[in-house]
């Protein structure tokens, strides 16, 4: 059973199209929203996942490793998914 998670937090960012210059603005950190399986966490970061393989591989696909200094807040949406779901 993974716990599904609300992570909310503070991604870097940058320019992409070459020279920014200061009279065209400048570039900020962006406030994300993530949700998706937690499948691992230790003191510097947690990993989640979009999407979790029930079969006897236990794979997942598309992992993010968030670091702990750019969350600002965590939410369990559930502690008790039991898979598969029923259709």
């Amino acid at each position: 059973m993974k716990q599904v998670v609300l992570v909310d937090w503070i991604d870097s960012a940058a320019y992409s199209k070459g020279w920014l210059y200061e009279q065209e603005g400048h570039v900020e950190p962006m406030h994300i929203t993530t949700v998706g399986f937690l499948m691992a966490e230790n003191d510097d970061y947690i990993t989640i996942s979009a999407h979790h393989a029930i079969d006897n591989h236990n794979g997942t696909y598309g992992p993010m490793a968030i670091p702990r200094g750019c969350i600002t807040h965590i939410q369990v949406l559930s502690t008790e998914l039991q898979l598969p779901l029923p259709l």
